[in-house]
């Protein structure tokens, strides 16, 4: 999880390819789809919006919750909760931040500690850690990707979130690929303009060059 000032489409994009496209390469896994909220930091115009952007040039899918319908994305929402009553409830009463920085340090110990540490009983879980879930699943995703098969995100770690927070930590509606709902419609990819300058930033990220090839800049584990 990384801690923004602000919030939109920019930030969205560079979240997912600092802190989670990295976690998924790492482990040889093939991210395909992401679900998000309709907030408009992740929903646009393919034409105009770096977050929609960002998505195609990587190939990967983008599915929307439903709307007035938060269930949908309920393992993300069940995060927020937690991690403001067990972390940013707590930190807050405890010490006084006076960088971002200084909060990113504390938010990455305590993610590390959500995710390797802390047993979980929620869906798929079963008392496992996040992480024990994601590894014990991760072989039928490669199973999946060597037939060339689309893999379930449901079965890749369930409570970990690789969302966007503010710097509050309770503004932040995440993305995350790990809940997909099969009743919803991915968006359907159009042909960008690369010549419109507000692809400009969101093709910073991804490294795209003259020939628009992405390579993404985040290769170093986050």
């Amino acid at each position: 999880m990384k801690l923004y000032t602000q919030r939109n489409s920019l930030v969205a994009a560079d979240a997912l390819n600092d802190r989670v496209l990295p976690f998924f390469e790492e482990h040889g896994v093939k991210l395909q789809r992401v679900l998000t909220d309709r907030g408009s930091e992740y929903c646009g115009s393919l034409q105009t919006h770096s977050f929609e952007l960002y998505l195609a040039v990587e190939d990967i899918e983008h599915t929307k919750t439903r709307a007035y319908r938060p269930q949908t994305n309920g393992i993300c929402e069940r995060f927020h909760k937690t991690l403001k009553e067990e972390f940013y409830d707590v930190a807050f009463r405890r010490k006084l931040y006076h960088t971002l920085d200084e909060l990113q340090t504390d938010v990455d110990a305590w993610m590390s500690y959500y995710n390797t540490q802390r047993p979980h009983s929620g869906r798929y879980c079963f008392g496992k850690t996040p992480m024990h879930t994601f590894l014990d699943a991760k072989h039928i995703a490669l199973d999946k990707q060597a037939i060339g098969e689309e893999p379930a995100l449901g079965m890749f770690l369930p409570t970990w979130s690789g969302e966007i927070e503010s710097a509050d930590g309770l503004a932040g509606q995440g993305s995350s690929a790990t809940s997909f709902d099969p009743r919803e419609l991915p968006l359907t990819g159009q042909a960008a303009d690369y010549t419109r300058p507000e692809h400009a930033a969101a093709l910073a990220i991804v490294g795209v060059s003259d020939n628009v090839h992405a390579q993404p800049i985040g290769q170093s584990q986050s």
